[in-house]
């Protein structure tokens, strides 16, 4: 009895953390910053997008009507979509759409066929100074490869990487992706800009990351075998000495709109994290050199607390379930079973409770708000969050490098393609910024 009593008071003191932290974001303005000043058209440097695709054909059209509409010099900047060798119906699809600074790049043949292993390849075939990265189903704000290069003009040459936000362009009334659309929220628009801010170690999106490249190039890149590669590259330039920070610019994105392809992301997503901290913590003494006693403390507090939450909040809930119906007594176990109950409580409620501020806070700074059933609804995300957790678990074992790839183009949203009047109907800074604003819906 007293050892469950330890372990549950363990386990709460560690979720703490990410908890208490969640609350802090969402009760403080903390906002990602616009560059201050604006480089004339000769001095901006070369920007190579990095664009790698499989099987993506039915989301070509969009995509490339998107990254179009940067308002960057076309002379100063290329775009790169990476194909695999044997994705012919993606790449007939994309040829014709290409315009004159748009190229293709078959990616060799060879393993593992990786997100990583396709990013590494462009690297080495791009000319720009400053990369992006997008996903196929990407709408980045026209502006945002102007303001990082700006911001990263105006920055110390250690600030290696610029997170733009990232938001869901379309609505839903589904499960999964309404609570998609609102964690997203409370992790880009205020999570992530409050570790910003404080110069916190933060791990990286999957996509609309913008890096100098000598960066890239002196962590030797991503890891080809990493299935959470943003994470895995944002702790090699913290191991670096290099800083990560957050940009005031939206990138919009398709939301999961099924059970089956969240949970296949979120398992991959937990996977790789797991792989960072397995591999980062082989030799603890040189990271923390490396990175430093206090940054080190809050990413190892956060992850540590974000895991050992969703390992066992499904246990946490069963029995304070088992004990709200009667099934576990009051008396059972003298002082130990009503004090374990209480630990377990408390745990869930810092969870739940912490994560629908957040949510509630970034939808407000997005100008959408959250239904009564949506906050009600936050503890069943968290369970289903735990079964990837111990699918991930499971996968790290069986299958580490398994790249379980998100399907896309399955969401109504707003076309990038012109109408019959001339427009574009496609997310810009007028119709969603970083901070307020609602972005347009079909």
């Amino acid at each position: 009895g007293q050892a469950a009593v330890l372990a549950s008071l363990m386990i709460t003191a560690i979720a703490m953390f990410p908890g208490t932290v969640r609350i802090m974001a969402a009760l403080t303005a903390a906002k990602s910053p616009m560059p201050r000043t604006r480089p004339t058209r000769a001095r901006l440097p070369l920007y190579s997008v990095l664009v790698p695709l499989y099987r993506e054909a039915g989301i070509v059209p969009d995509l490339v009507g998107a990254l179009a509409r940067m308002r960057y010099p076309r002379a100063r900047h290329e775009v790169l979509f990476l194909l695999e060798a044997n994705d012919t119906e993606t790449r007939a699809v994309l040829e014709p759409c290409l315009e004159p600074h748009m190229r293709i790049i078959i990616v060799p043949p060879g393993t593992p066929r990786t997100k990583p292993r396709a990013l590494c390849h462009g690297l080495a075939v791009a000319h720009g100074e400053l990369i992006a990265v997008y996903d196929g189903e990407d709408r980045p704000d026209p502006f945002q490869l102007h303001d990082a290069a700006s911001r990263f003009a105006e920055l110390a040459t250690d600030v290696a990487a610029l997170q733009a936000h990232l938001a869901i362009d379309h609505a839903s009334r589904r499960f999964f992706p309404r609570q998609f659309r609102f964690e997203y929220a409370g992790l880009f628009d205020c999570l992530l800009p409050f570790f910003s801010a404080r110069c916190w170690p933060f791990p990286l999106g999957g996509t609309s990351n913008h890096f100098r490249r000598d960066a890239l190039e002196a962590v030797g890149g991503w890891d080809p075998y990493n299935v959470t590669e943003d994470a895995d590259l944002a702790v090699r330039l913290l191991r670096a000495g290099y800083r990560l920070e957050t940009i005031a610019s939206t990138t919009f994105e398709e939301a999961p709109m099924t059970w089956r392809s969240w949970h296949h992301q979120r398992t991959r997503w937990l996977k790789g994290w797991l792989q960072v901290m397995l591999v980062a913590l082989r030799d603890p003494l040189r990271l923390s050199r490396e990175i430093g006693r206090a940054r080190l403390g809050v990413l190892l507090a956060y992850l540590a607390g974000m895991i050992s939450t969703l390992a066992v909040h499904p246990i946490f809930v069963a029995l304070l379930c088992l004990y709200a119906i009667g099934i576990a007594r009051p008396g059972d176990g003298g002082w130990v079973l009503p004090l374990i109950m209480s630990i377990a409580g408390a745990s869930v409620t810092l969870s739940c409770g912490a994560t629908a501020l957040l949510m509630i806070a970034g939808a407000r700074r997005r100008g959408w708000r959250l239904s009564p059933l949506d906050i009600v609804l936050i503890p069943a995300y968290w369970l289903a969050q735990s079964l990837a957790f111990y699918h991930a678990v499971v996968e790290i074992v069986v299958a580490p490098h398994r790249w379980a790839k998100t399907e896309h183009g399955l969401a109504v949203r707003p076309s990038t393609r012109p109408n019959s009047q001339g427009d574009a109907r496609h997310p810009s800074r007028s119709a969603g910024p970083a901070h307020g604003g609602q972005a347009p819906y079909d």
